[in-house]
């Protein structure tokens, strides 16, 4: 039978390695799989297509939901009792999980199927991490009237729950956008909401979940900044919308977390 309580000592002492990191950071530059071979010249490209058109995006009919469901979950978790903190880390593993395999898949004219490996395996990885704070759960989330400092970051957080973008990529900040975009299927906009709520809860976090969540949200943040405000800045709009990711990723990487005063 394993211990909880070895296997939890094992994986803090893991994710406080600095060669992870380095094998996370290897992880997302691994080539796609693709039906149909392409020149390496059109990796933008592919990466793009998939990105636009993704599997799981093939039945808005269920945005609305997730969105009111993400709502309902994150009020719960503040306003409620503590037993709702299993069942958001349980909602939130099943809803990367999806994210994870389906957003980073599309069945393409030009290439036929392609999976973008490199962000599906890293996005598992976080998936696995939040199902670690399901069977060894420690975030104590607090009540509003105790988020002190941490409401500023709300508005932030609130931009990628919005997600206000038309298909051209332009600003709409219409409200049936609020409740009809893919936002809540999309892994730059749900991770900021995880962050903030890691950061709400800090310093009485899951280290395991803390630390794996920011650093694959910043390795995102940080490519999304390099792709939308220098190589596309035709789509910097795009780019706005990856702040909250980047910068609650870099604050999350600012608190130090127990039995870690620096990465070994």
């Amino acid at each position: 039978m394993i211990n909880l309580i070895d296997f939890k000592t094992k994986l803090e002492s893991l994710t406080s390695k600095w060669w992870l990191y380095l094998i996370l950071g290897f992880l997302f530059f691994l080539p796609s799989y693709y039906a149909i071979k392409y020149p390496t010249t059109e990796i933008p490209k592919v990466i793009v297509e998939v990105l636009k058109n993704p599997i799981i995006y093939s039945y808005p009919i269920i945005f609305p939901a997730l969105k009111i469901l993400m709502l309902i979950m994150v009020l719960g978790i503040f306003l409620s009792h503590i037993w709702i903190n299993r069942i958001f880390a349980f909602f939130t593993s099943v809803l990367l999980l999806a994210v994870s395999l389906f957003q980073n898949s599309a069945f393409t004219n030009d290439y036929g199927f392609v999976l973008l490996t490199g962000n599906c395996i890293l996005q598992l990885v976080v998936v696995i991490s939040w199902l670690w704070e399901v069977l060894s759960p420690e975030n104590v989330y607090p009540k509003p009237r105790d988020f002190q400092w941490k409401w500023i970051l709300v508005p932030v957080v609130f931009l990628s729950y919005w997600f206000p973008m038309d298909n051209a990529a332009n600003p709409d900040f219409s409200i049936i956008s609020l409740f009809t975009n893919g936002a809540m299927l999309t892994y730059c906009m749900v991770t900021p909401i995880l962050l903030f709520l890691l950061i709400a809860a800090y310093p009485r976090v899951n280290v395991v979940t803390f630390r794996i969540t920011r650093f694959v949200g910043l390795l995102f943040g940080g490519m999304n900044m390099i792709n939308w405000f220098i190589l596309n800045r035709e789509f910097c709009w795009l780019g706005v919308l990856h702040l909250p990711l980047f910068l609650l990723a870099i604050l999350a990487l600012f608190l130090k977390t127990k039995n870690m005063e620096k990465i070994e």
